[in-house]
């Protein structure tokens, strides 16, 4: 039993860290790429706060693909916190 438990911990946490990575990432090129002002010639419309506070828009796309990340990471939270108590209760990472 331990074994596929701790297969599927750490299946938990690289899922917790893609997820970290992914809405990292997205914040950051947000912030970089898309326009400040909104534009309605792209359908960039949508405004939305990424990096601490700065204002971009977006598109209808592009916000979907936003939301996206967001439920995965908070879904990858989830796996994090079920990770931490699969580690505590069943001791399956201890140094020996």
């Amino acid at each position: 039993m331990v074994n596929w438990l701790k297969v599927f911990t750490v299946f938990l946490l690289l899922l917790f860290f893609t997820a970290l990575g992914l809405a990292i990432h997205n914040d950051i090129s947000y912030s970089k790429i898309m326009p400040k002002a909104p534009n309605a010639a792209t359908g960039q419309t949508n405004q939305i706060s990424v990096n601490h506070g700065h204002i971009v828009f977006v598109s209808d796309a592009e916000l979907r693909c936003r939301h996206l990340i967001q439920t995965f990471s908070v879904i990858s939270i989830c796996g994090f916190g079920l990770a931490v108590f699969f580690n505590m209760k069943y001791q399956l990472f201890r140094s020996k």
